[in-house]
């Protein structure tokens, strides 16, 4: 038991690593780590709702809407209705243009150390992690509900 307790810290260890590296880089490169969150997520060039975003990204609805708000007035990105309450959020060019200037080299270095490291693993790993997200969330659900002395 043990050795999985530690497993399970070193590969908690690892990931928070991960997560500060990327706040850092944000810092790096000159940008707040939400308006970073929101670039990196449009950088596919997809749209996405704000809703999207903040649950893949785990970040407030309302820290995201006042970044979207910020950006719609620099026009680094457009709001389309979709038919539903929400917007979908599309970069525009200035938008891209930003995008490419503040990020281009970071995307760079991020490619080669993925390239270096998890390109042969890349898919086993990363459902690996959702598909302990997803059990440990199902895990999770009734922890406030149980008894402390069952």
């Amino acid at each position: 038991m043990h050795s999985e307790r530690m497993k399970i810290l070193d590969f908690m260890i690892a990931i928070n690593k991960l997560d500060g590296l990327y706040y850092s880089i944000a810092k790096q490169i000159g940008v707040h780590e939400n308006e970073f969150v929101l670039l990196y997520a449009l950088s596919d060039g997809k749209p996405h709702t704000q809703r999207q975003i903040c649950d893949d990204w785990q970040v407030p609805r309302t820290t995201i809407n006042s970044v979207t708000k910020k950006f719609v007035k620099l026009g680094y990105i457009d709001l389309v209705p979709t038919g539903h309450k929400e917007k979908e959020l599309f970069i525009t060019e200035s938008g891209n243009a930003y995008l490419t200037a503040i990020f281009s080299d970071f995307f760079q270095k991020e490619a080669n150390a993925f390239k270096h490291t998890l390109e042969p693993c890349a898919d086993i790993v990363t459902d690996a992690i959702s598909q302990f997200v997803l059990s440990l969330e199902n895990s999770l659900k009734n922890i406030n509900g149980e008894s402390k002395h069952e």
